[in-house]
């Protein structure tokens, strides 16, 4: 499913369904993260959708635009420095084509999510303060693991 149609089927769900999906998909990470969340930590999940400013319309049509920039570039024929000039731009600063509604968006989305990490964290048990040591772990060893072959 092209990522347009995704997020038309989204915005197609009611209200109660978009925040339930939501709110399953924080706890799921919850418990990959740190095992079988708290009470407090499940409300912290649900406070957390209640915070969020959505953000799919504006993240679609900057990623429709920034997709047509990288288009352009790739149907010109001439691809010489300047091609390789204007796709090093778009590789590394992709942002340029957010609008500044995204961008504001984005950017208060993130402080509300810091804070739910932070008020998560508050009431997190010595166990789940120990479970991401472990899947850290796990990365390092599959790491170490890759770079011996």
């Amino acid at each position: 499913m092209e990522e347009r149609e995704e997020i038309e089927a989204v915005l197609a769900l009611s209200p109660e369904q978009q925040e339930n999906d939501a709110v399953k998909g924080y706890k799921e990470n919850l418990i990959r993260w740190l095992g079988e969340p708290r009470p407090e930590q499940e409300t912290l999940a649900i406070d957390l959708y209640n915070q969020l400013q959505p953000n799919d319309l504006l993240w679609l049509k900057y990623r429709e635009s920034y997709q047509a920039e990288l288009r352009e570039l790739f149907e010109e024929p001439d691809r010489g420095e300047q091609f390789s000039k204007e796709l090093f731009q778009l590789l590394i600063d992709p942002e340029v084509y957010r609008s500044q509604a995204l961008n504001r968006t984005i950017d208060q989305n993130i402080q509300k999510f810091k804070l739910f990490l932070l008020n998560t964290f508050a009431y997190t048990t010595e166990k789940q303060r120990n479970m991401p040591v472990k899947e850290i772990d796990e990365y390092i060893e599959d790491l170490v693991g890759m770079m011996q072959k």
